[in-house]
C-alpha cells in the first residue's frame, strides 16, 4: 500500500470513530461554578485523546445539578485546545466571562438558553475575555 493510500485509510478509519461515537479519548471535570442566582452551572471538562494529541478545553453551561455534559451535548459553548491560562468567572448572575492567555479556539457561541431553565427566556451572555491586546493565538498557530 502507498504512503497515500495507507494516509487515506487512518483518515477515513477516523472520521468513522468520530462520526460513530467511539473515541479513545477520556473526558475529566476540571471545576464546576454556579452561577450568583444559583440557576446554571458553568462546566469546564478536559479531553485527552492520547500522547499525539492536545487536551482539549470544553465549557458547557448546565441547569444547576444537572450531570456531567458529554463532549457533543448542546449546552458546549466553547472548545479550544493549544489553551494556557484558562479560568472562568461569572460577572453577575447572566454574564459569564471565559479569560485565558492563549487558546487555539474551534468552537465558541456567544450565548445560552434552554427549556430546562425559565422555558427559554434565561439567557446567559458569554464573553471571550484574552489577556493579551495583541495576540490569543500561541506563536505555533500563528
Amino acid at each position: 500500500m502507498t504512503n497515500l493510500k495507507l494516509i487515506s485509510s487512518f483518515y477515513s478509519i477516523m472520521l468513522f470513530l468520530f462520526v460513530h461515537g467511539c473515541s479513545p479519548c477520556s473526558y475529566n471535570e476540571v471545576v464546576r461554578i454556579k452561577s450568583p442566582d444559583g440557576k446554571v452551572e458553568a462546566v469546564h471538562i478536559r479531553g485527552n485523546c492520547g500522547a499525539t494529541t492536545s487536551y482539549t478545553e470544553n465549557i458547557f453551561i448546565v441547569p444547576a445539578g444537572e450531570k456531567t455534559p458529554k463532549p457533543k451535548d448542546d449546552y458546549q459553548r466553547f472548545l479550544a485546545d493549544h489553551v494556557d491560562g484558562l479560568e472562568l468567572e461569572w460577572r453577575e448572575p447572566k454574564v459569564l466571562e471565559i479569560k485565558y492567555n492563549e487558546a487555539r479556539i474551534f468552537k465558541f457561541t456567544n450565548f445560552w438558553q434552554s427549556q430546562k431553565v425559565d422555558h427559554f427566556s434565561y439567557v446567559v451572555e458569554i464573553r471571550l475575555v484574552p489577556s493579551k491586546k495583541d495576540f490569543s493565538l500561541s506563536e505555533r498557530d500563528r
